[in-house]
C-alpha cells in the first residue's frame, strides 16, 4: 500500500517522516498491551449450534463522506474538504460507497496532501478549541499531551510511544528550524503534525489485524469501536467510544449494544441513517439525470433538496416514529420546504430552504416510493418510464435477479400514436421480452400517477388517462393493485422486501458484499428482521452483535 508523501512545506525539514506514518499493518496490536483478545469459538445466539464462520474483510480506504466527518468531529471543519478536494470517486461495488479495491495514483495521493495541509491550515483559527492545554504553562508538555489526544482520534487508537515520539520530534524539528528553512512557530508545528498524521495510512485506512488463526477472532476493541462509528456515523469514534473500548466494554455483545444504542440517539446516526437510504434508493444518481427543462423548468434548483427530504425523511421514521420498514413504504408523512413543497401539492411552508414535517394526502402519498427523489431517478428526460420504474424496484427493492439489458435487436421502447403505454408494453414483450418485463412493468404502472419529478397527475405525457392498475407477479405478494399507496402497503408485508433490506443494511454495515461464510449470520439477521417485524432499529442491533459484524477472518 503506499504511503502518502508528506506535505511540501515538509519538504526542508531533516526528518523521515515515513516513520510517522506507522501502524498500517502487523507492528501493534489492538489491546492496551499491544494483543488482541483471545477467543475460541464464538457461535451467535442466532446462529445456535453452528460454527463460527465470516467472510473477509479486505482493509479499507476512508469514503469521501467518511473522511469529511471525521474531519469535522475531529477539528470542527465542516467544510467537507474531500467532496470538493478532488478526491477519487468512491467505489461502489456492493451498492454503498466502500473503497476496498481501487489502487491509489500518485493523483490521488497528491490530492490527500493538498487537503491535508488545507484542513491544517484551517485549523489554526480554532486552535484554543483544538487543544487540550496551554502551551503557555510549558510549550513540550503541552505537544505531547496534544499528539497523545489528538492521535488517539486521528488514528481510532492510542498511539504507541514511538509513534509519539516520531510527532513530537517533528513538531521539535520545525520549531528549531534548519538551513534550508527558519525556526517555525508553535502553531506551524501543530500544523505540521496534523497536516502528516491525515495523510497516515492510519488515519486513511481502516486497519485490522490478521488473526493468525484459522478460525474467526473478536476484533480488537479498537476495530470494533471504528466499525460501530463508521456503521452508525459514518465518522470517527468519539472519546466515549474509546474509552468503552479501553475499558473492555465492547469485548461483549452486551456491551456492544449499549454503545449502539448510545450511538443512535446521537444527532451523526440521524446522518449516516439517511445516507443508507439515499444510497440503497440510488439517489446519489439524481444530479446526473437529465430533465427537459423546458418542460420542468425549476428543476435543477430543487435536486439537492429532494435528497436532502429523503435522507431526513427515512431518519425520522427509524429514530422518531416506530422505526418500521413499513412505515417508510406507507407513511404520508412528508418534509418540504418553499421550493418543494408545490411538487406535492402542498401550500409554501414559508420556511425558505428549511424542511418543515407535512401531513400529505393519504391516498396519494406512500412513504419512500412517492417522493420526488425516487420518481426522479427512475426518470426518463421528459416522459415516466413504467419499465425503468419497475426495475428500479424490483432490483432494489425487491432484492430481484438483476435484469439484464435487452438484446441488440430488439426494438426501443418508443411511444406509438394511438397506443397506451401498457398497450405498447404488450406490444414490446411479443419481441422476445416477456420473461423480463412481466416482472418489472406492473410494478412501474402503480407509479403512473407521478410524473418525472413527482407531481400527481390524472393524465400521461401521451394525453392518455393514466391507469396505474397492475397485476404484480415473481414476488411473494403477487396480485391485482391499483396504485402507489396500494404498492406501499402490498410491500410492506412483504417477507421478500423485508429480506432484501436486511441484506442491503448488513453490506452497509460492513462494507463488501456477504460471502458463503457469511450465510448464517445473513440468514439469522433476516429472520430476526422478519420476528421483529421490519424493525430497522432491532435489525442494527441484530447486526452490530453478528458474527459477522464482530469477527474478523484470514483470506485463504
Amino acid at each position: 500500500m503506499p504511503e502518502p508523501k508528506p506535505s511540501r512545506r515538509l519538504d526542508a525539514v531533516p526528518i523521515v517522516v515515513a516513520a510517522l506514518l506507522v501502524g498500517c499493518v502487523g507492528h501493534i496490536g489492538d489491546g492496551e498491551d499491544g494483543t488482541t483478545p483471545a477467543t475460541g469459538e464464538h457461535a451467535s445466539p442466532l446462529c445456535e449450534g453452528a460454527p463460527s464462520s465470516v467472510g473477509v474483510t479486505p482493509m479499507r480506504r476512508m469514503t469521501i463522506r467518511e473522511f469529511d466527518n471525521t474531519i469535522r468531529d475531529l477539528l470542527g471543519d465542516d467544510t467537507k474538504p474531500a467532496a470538493h478536494g478532488g478526491f477519487p470517486p468512491d467505489e461502489a461495488g456492493t451498492g454503498f460507497a466502500s473503497n476496498i479495491s481501487s489502487p491509489v495514483s500518485a493523483v490521488a495521493v497528491e490530492s490527500f496532501r493538498a487537503v491535508a495541509e488545507g484542513v491544517a491550515e484551517r485549523a489554526l483559527d480554532r486552535l484554543d478549541t483544538i487543544l487540550p492545554c496551554s502551551p503557555a504553562d510549558g510549550e513540550d508538555a503541552c505537544i505531547e499531551t496534544f499528539v497523545t489526544q489528538f492521535g488517539r482520534l486521528a488514528y481510532r487508537r492510542p498511539l504507541t510511544a514511538g509513534e509519539v515520539d516520531a510527532y513530537v520530534a517533528l513538531y521539535a524539528t520545525v520549531r528549531k528550524g534548519s538551513a534550508d528553512a527558519p525556526p517555525g512557530s508553535f502553531e506551524d508545528g501543530v500544523r505540521v503534525v496534523i497536516a502528516t498524521a491525515l495523510q497516515s495510512p492510519s488515519f486513511l485506512y481502516r486497519v485490522e489485524l490478521p488473526t493468525g488463526t484459522a478460525k474467526p477472532k473478536p476484533l480488537g476493541p479498537y476495530e470494533m469501536a471504528t466499525r460501530l462509528a463508521v456503521f452508525l456515523w459514518e465518522s470517527t469514534p468519539d472519546e466515549e467510544l474509546l474509552d468503552a473500548a479501553a475499558a473492555g466494554e465492547l469485548d461483549t455483545k452486551d456491551g456492544i449494544e449499549v454503545e449502539a444504542l448510545r450511538m443512535l440517539d446521537d444527532a451523526r446516526a440521524a446522518d449516516a441513517i439517511g445516507d443508507f437510504h439515499v444510497q440503497w434508493l440510488g439517489l446519489t444518481d439524481l444530479p446526473n439525470v437529465d430533465v427537459d427543462s423546458d418542460v420542468y423548468p425549476d428543476f435543477a434548483a430543487v435536486r439537492e433538496d429532494l435528497v436532502a427530504e429523503t435522507a431526513l425523511f427515512a431518519s425520522y421514521v427509524v429514530r422518531e416514529e416506530d422505526g418500521r420498514l413499513a412505515t417508510l413504504l406507507t407513511s404520508p408523512i412528508g418534509f418540504v420546504n418553499s421550493a418543494t413543497a408545490s411538487l406535492y401539492g402542498a401550500a409554501d411552508p414559508g420556511s425558505g430552504a428549511a424542511f418543515v414535517r407535512a401531513d400529505l394526502d393519504p391516498t396519494r402519498r406512500s412513504g419512500l416510493l412517492t417522493q420526488p427523489s425516487l420518481l426522479a431517478v427512475t426518470g426518463r428526460y421528459s416522459r415516466t418510464s413504467p419499465t425503468v420504474r419497475g426495475k428500479f424496484l424490483y432490483e432494489r427493492v425487491l432484492c430481484g435477479p438483476a435484469i439484464p439489458p435487452p438484446p441488440a435487436n430488439v426494438p426501443k421502447f418508443e411511444p406509438k400514436p394511438g397506443l397506451s403505454k401498457k398497450e405498447l408494453s404488450e406490444e414490446h414483450r411479443k419481441n422476445g421480452c416477456a420473461s423480463c418485463h412481466v416482472a418489472m412493468d406492473p410494478l412501474g404502472f402503480t407509479l403512473e400517477h407521478y410524473d418525472i419529478v413527482g407531481r400527481w397527475r390524472t393524465v400521461d405525457e401521451f394525453g392518455e388517462k393514466v391507469d396505474a392498475t397492475a397485476d404484480l407477479v415473481s414476488t411473494d405478494v403477487d396480485g391485482p393493485v391499483d396504485g402507489a399507496v396500494e404498492l406501499g402497503a402490498r410491500l410492506a408485508g412483504s417477507s421478500q422486501v423485508r429480506a432484501c433490506a436486511s441484506k442491503q443494511w448488513l453490506r452497509f454495515a460492513i462494507g463488501r458484499t456477504e460471502s458463503e461464510p457469511d450465510s448464517c449470520s445473513a440468514a439469522a439477521l433476516g429472520q430476526a428482521f422478519e420476528d421483529s417485524g421490519g424493525d430497522v432499529r432491532a435489525l442494527v442491533l441484530s447486526i452490530v452483535t453478528s458474527d459477522t459484524f464482530r469477527l474478523r477472518a484470514d483470506a485463504p
